[in-house]
Parts: C-alpha cells; sequence; structure tokens
C-alpha cells in the first residue's frame, strides 16, 4: 500500500468519530496537498503558531515517531513524518482538535485579546465551532 493510500485510508477511520482534516507539507513546508476548506489553516498558519520550527527542531535530533503539537488555546495537531532511504521527506499534520469543552472559553479568550475586526472575528468563531472536541483521558 503506498503512503497516499494508507494516509487515505487513516482519514477515513478517523473520520467515522471525527471530521478531522490532513496537510502534506515537502520538509521545506511547502504545501503538497489537503483536504482542509479552511483558508485559516494553510499557508503560514503552522508557521505562525510555531510548529514549521518544533518540527524542524524535533527532526534535527534523528526523532520521527509522530508528534503531538499543541497552539494556543489548546488546539491539537499530531505531524507524521514519511521518510525515504532515512531521510524525511514528507510531513502530514492531521487536525485540529480541541482537548476540552473549556478550550472554546480559552479560545474566546484568547481572541478577545487581539485588536481583531468584528468581521474577521466572526469568521474566526465560525472556522473554530467546527472544531471537534475530543476529550483527553489520562
Amino acid at each position: 500500500m503506498k503512503a497516499n493510500e494508507k494516509i487515505s485510508f487513516f482519514m477515513e477511520l478517523i473520520n467515522c468519530n471525527y471530521p478531522l482534516h490532513y496537510w502534506n507539507y515537502d520538509i521545506n513546508f511547502h504545501l503538497q496537498d489537503t483536504d482542509c476548506p479552511d483558508a485559516l489553516f494553510s499557508g503560514d498558519f503552522f508557521d505562525f503558531v510555531g510548529f514549521k520550527k518544533l518540527i524542524h527542531s524535533y527532526l534535527a535530533g534523528n526523532k520521527t515517531y509522530p508528534l503531538i503539537l499543541e497552539a494556543e488555546s489548546n488546539i491539537l495537531w499530531i505531524a507524521g513524518f514519511l521518510s525515504d532511504k532515512n531521510m524525511v521527506d514528507n510531513i502530514y499534520l492531521i487536525g485540529p482538535i480541541l482537548s476540552g469543552h473549556d478550550t472554546q472559553v480559552i479560545f474566546r479568550k484568547t481572541l478577545d485579546s487581539y485588536d481583531l475586526s468584528v468581521r474577521t472575528r466572526a469568521a474566526m468563531h465560525k472556522i473554530f465551532e467546527k472544531i471537534p472536541i475530543v476529550h483527553l483521558i489520562l
């Protein structure tokens, strides 16, 4: 089974319970593919929240196990890596999820701290209301 077939199968399994999306980047963080319709979570978003730097630092330590990434307001993604001849050449991000009900309140407080127009704030709320809440049981 090819990598893209594995990702497709995995996403089908996940989406039985949660409407998650994936992003496929090359090692230089150029977007290769995504199934996410929201432009907010593309382009420079992952660089803006620090994921690009964190992932490159992680890979510099010769680690290639999946990595859980957390952005502000408890928004989580999982990063997976595809290697060819022991060199990572693709980065897959799957998400986003919220880790609990209080994350919506935290998000609203965080959003209030930015000087955003009413229109932008409303658009952000629409997008973030679609993020599934997955309760973490430890």
